[in-house]
């Protein structure tokens, strides 16, 4: 067995823990643009769903707006309707009196 200094023997540990520490820097670095990488994708996946989602929004409140609108019209249409049949009882009532039936 060959003698080892105790000066080569530690120089050649720090050496190795060097190699090894410089090894997990890396990893982490690759780790972390990975992990970046991966948060940038989900944002922007967010902004898009956040974008549909108001774009349903608005196409049902357009939509929502439309049958409103035509509820309203047909609302109208029925007072008037109601309307015309009463002037028609009053006439109608009127003409009994008339011929006293």
């Amino acid at each position: 067995m060959a003698k080892v200094k105790l000066k080569e023997y530690f120089e050649a540990l720090r050496e190795a823990d060097n190699l090894r520490f410089k090894e997990l820097r890396e990893a982490d670095a690759a780790a972390i643009a990975a992990a970046l990488a991966a948060a940038e994708k989900a944002v922007s996946k967010a902004e898009v769903a956040n974008e549909r989602r108001f774009e349903n929004t608005n196409e049902w409140r357009s939509t929502y707006g439309d049958l409103a609108n035509q509820g309203r019209g047909a609302v109208q249409l029925v007072s008037i309707v109601i309307a015309a049949l009463a002037a028609i009882a009053a006439v109608i009532a009127v003409a009994f009196t008339l011929t006293g039936n």
